[in-house]
């Protein structure tokens, strides 16, 4: 089966929509109609290929719960885009990891504590 879709939760929206747009460039605007339902939802188009949502958190987790998924966000460069993490509020939560035939990967927290990992592929994959 093929993903079709991811969501991230926030506790300020518009911090995280942000980060997003500061760190990727993603184009996120706020759902028409989504005032009528009774949320706060904004669409992400990631201009390479899956697209997702944004929504205010509705259930906090308590302090350390795991996400239940990893988004892991393809980059150019592990470096450049690690830097500009940390410099839009993001914050490492392990070093770098370089893998023969994977890549130069590592996970990070965003500004609403999702955790997000970046991946620079070998050239060919």
């Amino acid at each position: 089966m093929k993903i079709v879709h991811f969501e991230i939760h926030a506790d300020d929206p518009e911090r995280a929509i942000k980060f997003y747009r500061d760190v990727f460039g993603w184009e996120i605007t706020k759902f028409q109609g989504s005032e009528e339902g009774g949320i706060d939802y904004w669409n992400i188009d990631t201009k390479e290929g899956l697209n997702g949502g944004l929504m205010r958190r509705e259930n906090p987790s308590s302090e350390g719960d795991p996400n239940a998924c990893v988004i892991y966000v393809q980059v150019p460069n592990y470096d450049d885009y690690a830097e500009k993490i940390q410099k839009a509020g993001g914050t490492k939560v392990n070093e770098k990891v370089e893998m023969e035939r994977v890549g130069i990967y590592s996970q990070f927290k965003d500004t609403e504590g999702n955790t997000i990992a970046i991946i620079e592929t070998p050239p060919g994959m």
